[in-house]
């Protein structure tokens, strides 16, 4: 919202107040808003000219944008920069992602398998006992054909 003042000049209004803006003004979101008022929808705190990332038109300082819409490394809490190795809908910095048994570190080329919805490295997942091994393949082949049904 703009008020004319007669002249070539325009006035931002604050949404909040409905007021004229005097002091500085961040233009956000299609909006005029006062410095201290354009805050994350999330932590509601202000970005006082620091970066925010926008989403269906809410502004978000980066930790939240990344926490709700991005990745988030599942062991370091950290947003992801870079390559990021996603399984079990958790994403992990290339040098955090390892088995969950032994600690190995394991690439894109590794084989691992999911046990309690975190990483096993195949070495560590052959040491498990044979009955164990089978109720996980049963019941990874049941949740697999539930999925396809759903997708038909």
């Amino acid at each position: 919202m703009v008020l004319s003042t007669g002249r070539s000049c325009l006035i931002p209004v604050s949404i909040y107040y409905r007021r004229p803006i005097e002091e500085r003004v961040v233009h956000a979101l299609g909006k005029a808003w006062h410095v201290e008022h354009f805050v994350c929808a999330k932590c509601e705190r202000p970005f006082f000219g620091t970066r925010h990332y926008e989403k269906k038109g809410l502004a978000y300082c980066e930790t939240h944008y990344h926490q709700l819409f991005g990745n988030i490394c599942f062991v370091c809490n950290n947003v992801v920069t870079g390559d990021v190795f996603s399984a079990f809908n958790k994403s992990w910095c290339v040098g955090h992602f390892a088995c969950s048994i032994c600690d190995r570190k394991m690439s894109h080329k590794t084989k691992f398998f999911e046990f309690d919805l975190k990483p096993v490295c195949r070495v560590c997942h052959e040491k498990f006992p044979g009955e164990l091994k089978k109720r996980l393949k049963k019941y990874h082949e049941e949740v697999s054909k539930r999925q396809i049904m759903s997708n038909s």
